[in-house]
């Protein structure tokens, strides 16, 4: 079977899952807040850094989130479900909006699946790149945030925002705004490390093996409650236990291997999580280049195995969207998001060659 027929297959088999038994979850996995386009789990704020802003310079902006209790957002990668919060900009001519930070999640279970996101507040930082030359005494920035909020049902929620931002005077200093809420953004953003990684695939788990300095793995050696937050998504299972230990001057992680191909990849990245010895939380964001987009940089040369073309029929979809359906029947929450990722899966597989 080709990757782009798995592809096909596997958002077949979700939109299955999601209509098999969603007559039968009834009441209990719809949304059922007013369609008025008023968030009503997720209040957001979108707050510049400074007070105005420079020619030629870069203004952060901050996306700050207060949910209601007991609900949450996701991460950049949300797990086995959930959707990313997104922004889209409508800027000025010249003006250029960088990707979203996202700070390290948490971790959240939902029966057999694993979620990455966050509950109660969260801050997520951009930017925007003032250009060199501008004109007039200010810029009307306009914004539309989206993001999926879940409790026991989940609700996609929007809200638009507008800023006008002034610019700054000739030798005039912009203003903080909120320096605090900027201070403790970054602080929960990963740190920027340059550990020395290698990729290796073994029985059906992929293997990073890392080495840095001896006073970080002396630190690693007595820490605890470990975890690799995989920054892309179907490369490994996201529930499945991660095996971490450090041996030497090596920092190993062997984690099970999900079905999308490393090839796919330049590079793997994602977010190193651990406690140390004094009970402080610290993460690290980790990359480990793909070479030759090889599914393994180091050992033996390893090729990836030939797929043969194996025919999806109709009957085969029905049969394991009835059994996922089955699975997940006590889980209605998780309904509206398998629809969502059958439908961004399909139309992915259709726009690849």
């Amino acid at each position: 079977m080709t990757f782009k027929n798995i592809f096909l297959f596997f958002a077949c088999f979700l939109l299955g899952l999601t209509f098999t038994f969603s007559a039968h979850a009834g009441t209990e996995s719809q949304d059922t807040s007013p369609k008025d386009g008023v968030p009503r789990y997720v209040e957001t704020r979108l707050i510049p850094e400074f007070d105005s802003a420079v020619a030629g310079q870069t203004l952060t902006i901050a996306i700050d989130q207060t949910m209601v209790d007991g609900w949450h957002t996701y991460w950049k990668n949300p797990g086995d479900s959930g959707e990313a919060t997104s922004i889209e900009w409508t800027l000025p001519k010249g003006w250029k909006a960088e990707g979203i930070s996202f700070p390290t999640p948490i971790r959240l279970p939902s029966g057999p699946l694993m979620n990455y996101g966050y509950g109660h507040h969260v801050t997520l930082l951009t930017a925007l790149d003032v250009p060199d030359h501008i004109t007039g005494d200010s810029a009307t920035i306009d914004a539309t945030i989206t993001w999926l909020v879940c409790s026991d049902i989940c609700v996609p929620e929007t809200t638009h925002a507008q800023l006008v931002i002034p610019f700054a005077k000739n030798g005039q200093e912009p203003k903080a705004t909120n320096a605090t809420l900027f201070d403790a953004a970054r602080k929960a953003l990963p740190e920027n490390v340059a550990w020395q990684g290698l990729i290796e695939e073994e029985d059906q788990n992929l293997i990073l093996n890392f080495k840095t300095d001896s006073d970080t793995v002396a630190a690693l050696a007595k820490a605890k409650d470990m975890y690799f937050y995989a920054a892309d998504w179907g490369i490994i299972l996201y529930a499945a236990p991660q095996t971490i230990s450090v041996k030497d001057d090596t920092l190993t992680l062997r984690l099970q291997r999900d079905s999308r191909a490393l090839s796919d990849l330049t590079s793997l990245k994602g977010v190193f999580q651990y406690t140390t010895e004094n009970n402080e939380q610290k993460s690290v964001s980790i990359e480990v280049p793909i070479m030759g987009k090889s599914p393994a940089v180091s050992g033996a040369d390893a090729t990836l195995a030939p797929s043969s073309e194996v025919p999806t029929t109709f009957i085969q979809a029905l049969f394991l969207a009835f059994l996922g359906g089955i699975i997940l029947n006590l889980m209605p929450c998780v309904f509206p998001v398998l629809s969502m990722k059958a439908l961004s899966l399909i139309s992915a597989s259709l726009s690849c060659p």
